[in-house]
């Protein structure tokens, strides 16, 4: 009904983590804790420059309702 109106329907999946994904997102998390040392590192020797570059690469965007446990 939408095609015959013009209309192109796209489907969107938007939930939980998939476990044919659990090594990729395994393998983000470890990235992101080295960042978040590395981070760590640069404020303890006092480069702030850096350690804001590794801070960022540290973060992770995800919605509360998908974060896990």
């Amino acid at each position: 009904m939408l095609r015959h109106f013009g209309i192109e329907p796209y489907v969107v999946f938007d939930g939980g983590p998939l476990p044919s994904k659990r090594g990729t997102e395994d393998e983000r998390a470890k990235k992101r804790a080295e960042a978040l040392a590395q981070a760590t590192a640069c404020v303890a020797e006092g480069n702030a420059s850096l350690a804001r570059d590794w801070y960022l690469k540290a973060v992770e965007c995800v919605p509360d309702r998908l974060r896990a446990s």
